[in-house]
């Protein structure tokens, strides 16, 4: 649903008509709208003449200037005609352009203010849409890859929610001094390793400043707040940051579990490793987005070099999508290496040497939102003395905390019990009363944060149903003081002329009451009906649907 509309900012008017060109000459032409200090093209010349045609005229005497007019008619024919909005620096500032939400920065320009100006023309209160920002670098150019370094990793203008905060911009004052410093730099510096030296001496001096004005401002900041807030703050930080650890580590299983041992070869640390043979069917999507094959999974500023993965990156949603393709009808032998894989879980080393059947159910619950869980219920073999006895031993579930560990043990496809007979597999297995306990325990979870939620949903309510009645309720009010003062000012009046004029008065405002008294009966009757939609909204999504998926069976041993 995103509007097919890109702006795209050059430094120069020469790279502006180059664009205009390659753009027209590759399916573009008579859609790309360019802007500029000047605007004196045919194209400003058309767009003049359909703003003629279709604005609303304005009175003669609040017409603006010409300049104004034609930048209002580039700005209407890039909205209602054009997909394209070519513009120079003269497009960086006063403009809105949040109907669009593509910005490209074909020339990356060094002053980060200027950038975020630039972002700011779409990314600005009233965007409904997601902004996409695209920069173009020179990757063979060291002092292009510096700055963008410098602007992304330190002044945090691409990363962050709402880009660069004004407190790390205000470091550098107007950008002057920063664009003269990174122009002395190119034009001083004639190798890489002159220019890496150099930047990484302005990278140092930023910074101390940035670390030093953010330390500042979050001092200033929690000042202000109660012990009882600040407490909290520590709360929600590190929960923020065990969550994404956790995220991290299951992100490194799944693209290493789903990538074999020989396609890819691990760094020095264990999120970090370099892919060597892109699998099939991802290839397509991550070709020409892994630079020499690094990667990197986590939140290490310092990683320069490598790309970057996250749940929404392109690889890893073709390898989760692949997975969820994959039926689950199959049966996997599967070696569970403790030894190998170096692990130290006490409670799972008498199962050692131990085989039995691991089957994997997803949980999925719908009420207030949709939630998913997985359940792991492992089996364990029973001993074969036993089963030569003639008697048909039952396989034993193992605690459902230790059968929670075992996707935490590295593990390699068997080899070896691959030929098992299916026909071997256990018929007196029985799962039910484990997810039926399991369901419950959740389910009790849920439902405790949804009467919370209702709670809060309703006293949010009653609350929004005072603040409307309770302007009425004023004006009753004044309305009662009113004809008090008005029937007062009777009793006190000589003339029977002037108690007549009062008498219409007071009939007047005693109308008035009434009407108000109406409206507030009026507003009541709206209000009971709206919470009556929402008490059986709120209701209906207070019951629990669960279903219940098999989404892996495997036999296994641990080794």
């Amino acid at each position: 649903g995103f509007p097919m509309k890109a702006v795209i900012f050059t430094e120069s008017k020469r790279t502006q008509e180059y664009l205009l060109n390659h753009l027209s000459e590759n399916g573009y032409e008579d859609k790309v709208t360019i802007f500029n200090g000047t605007n004196d093209s045919p194209i400003s010349y058309r767009a003049y003449k359909r703003w003629e045609k279709e604005r609303i005229r304005y009175e003669k005497e609040e017409l603006p200037s010409k300049a104004t007019v034609i930048r209002e008619a580039l700005i209407h024919e890039f909205k209602h005609h054009t997909e394209i909005f070519l513009t120079t620096e003269a497009g960086g500032e006063g403009i809105n352009l949040q109907f669009c939400n593509t910005v490209i920065n074909y020339d990356l320009p060094w002053n980060p203010q200027r950038v975020e100006q630039r972002i700011g023309r779409c990314h600005r209160y009233g965007q409904k849409n997601d902004v996409i920002v695209v920069n173009f670098i020179n990757r063979k150019n060291a002092a292009d890859r510096r700055v963008f370094e410098l602007l992304d990793r330190k002044f945090l203008l691409f990363s962050g929610v709402f880009g660069a905060s004004d407190e790390i911009l205000g470091i550098i004052g107007s950008g002057i001094d920063f664009e003269m410093r990174i122009l002395e730099i190119c034009q001083s510096c004639r190798t890489d390793e002159e220019i890496n030296s150099t930047f990484d001496r302005l990278q140092e001096e930023l910074s101390e400043k940035i670390n030093n004005r953010m330390l500042e401002t979050r001092s200033r900041l929690i000042e202000n707040f109660d012990d009882e807030v600040r407490a909290k703050f520590r709360v929600i930080n590190r929960k923020v940051k065990e969550g994404l650890s956790i995220l991290e580590g299951m992100l490194i299983k799944i693209v290493l579990g789903y990538i074999k041992p020989e396609q890819y070869e691990m760094k020095e640390n264990l999120c970090r490793f370099t892919i060597k043979n892109i699998p099939k069917y991802v290839s397509q999507v991550t070709q020409k987005l892994i630079h020499n094959g690094s990667c990197y999974i986590g939140r290490d500023a310092e990683i320069m070099d490598g790309e970057r993965l996250h749940l929404n990156h392109p690889m890893v949603k073709a390898i989760v999508e692949d997975l969820k393709e994959q039926t689950t009808d199959n049966l996997y032998w599967i070696k569970l290496c403790y030894t190998k894989g170096r692990h130290k879980i006490t409670l799972l080393e008498p199962y050692i040497g131990e085989m039995g059947l691991w089957m994997v159910y997803k949980l999925t619950f719908e009420g207030f939102e949709m939630e998913e869980h997985l359940v792991n219920i492992v089996f364990i073999k029973p001993a074969p003395e036993c089963c030569n006895q003639g008697t048909d031993f039952d396989w034993i579930a193992i605690d459902q905390k230790l059968a929670d560990k075992f996707p935490d043990i590295t593990a390699e496809e068997d080899t070896e019990n691959s030929s098992l007979d299916p026909s071997e597999m256990p018929s007196n297995i029985i799962i039910e009363p484990i997810l039926q306990k399991t369901m419950i325990d959740i389910s009790n979870k849920i439902d405790m944060r949804n009467k919370e939620y209702y709670e809060r949903e309703m006293d949010k309510f009653d609350t929004y149903s005072e603040e409307m009645l309770m302007e009425l309720y004023d004006e009753i009010k004044k309305k009662e003081v009113e004809i008090e003062i008005v029937k007062d000012r009777k009793q006190k009046s000589g003339s029977f002329e002037e108690r007549q004029k009062i008498r219409k008065d007071i009939n007047r405002l005693e109308k008035e009451y009434s009407n108000l008294t109406n409206i507030i009966a009026r507003e009541k009757k709206q209000l009971f009906k709206k919470k009556d939609e929402e008490i059986k909204r709120l209701e209906k999504k207070l019951v629990l649907n669960v279903q219940i998926t098999c989404i892996s069976r495997a036999v296994w041993r641990i080794i």
